[in-house]
């Protein structure tokens, strides 16, 4: 490439190497000017929001997991030490509300509960 240049340089009065030069030139602004375009970066933005939302989404649905594994393992603690159902019924209702996150789900359920069983 160097040589090429010096070629030019050397022959500055031709029309062709006139041509030749402006072409290298152009080239150069061209490939050094070009940016991403902002487009496609707005693009790649709500690839990256959707993708962090998803992965947040997945941690919180294995801690959910996590956890509810972890009363279920409760639950048959309990009922192998053979602890009063009154407690056993109440930690299933905990950890049924845990896992759906229905709040009425379980003000019905521990009053059904407190209605029939104490």
């Amino acid at each position: 490439m160097k040589k090429l240049f010096d070629l030019l340089e050397e022959e500055n009065s031709t029309p062709l190497s006139e041509s030749v030069k402006q072409v290298i030139d152009d080239n150069a602004r061209q490939s050094s000017s070009v940016q991403p375009k902002v487009e496609s970066n707005r693009h790649i933005d709500a690839a990256q929001k959707r993708y962090n939302s998803v992965r947040e989404q997945y941690k919180e649905l294995q801690e959910l997991k996590r956890l509810s594994m972890a009363q279920r393992t409760e639950i048959l603690k309990a009922l192998e030490k053979g602890q009063p159902l009154q407690q056993v019924l109440l930690m299933c209702i905990e950890c049924i509300n845990s896992t759906v996150h229905d709040e009425a789900f379980k003000r019905q359920a521990i009053k059904n509960f407190e209605e029939n069983y104490k």
